[in-house]
């Protein structure tokens, strides 16, 4: 793995991190928002980065909400780290039955 894809993947990960602690707070709509502090350094300009593209937005005086995008893109990261060991399990139980089948056939 290169550097370029270790970077990308930390940064993923902060952003997801950030993601989650705003949801788990309940912070999901304006309403609902909480208090947040903007945390520092480079975590601190992926959180910058994340209300710049609409994931998280700020109410006013430190108060901060996960977007409906934001909550999509969430839940799209929660639903990929399924998918491949879906795929796996389907290609391991295709070869299963492939398997079985010429077994089958060949007696």
């Amino acid at each position: 793995m290169n550097a370029g894809a270790i970077v990308a993947a930390q940064i993923a990960a902060t952003q997801k991190a950030i993601m989650t602690e705003l949801r788990e707070a309940g912070a999901t709509r304006r309403d609902t928002a909480t208090a947040y502090q903007r945390p520092d350094g480079g975590k601190g300009k992926i959180f910058d980065g994340l209300i710049k593209h609409g994931l998280v937005e700020k109410t006013g005086k430190g108060h901060f909400f996960l977007t409906e995008k934001g909550r999509n893109k969430l839940d799209r990261q929660d639903n990929a780290r399924y998918t491949v060991p879906l795929i796996l399990l389907i290609a391991f139980s295709l070869c299963a039955s492939a398997i079985a089948l010429l077994v089958t056939l060949a007696d």
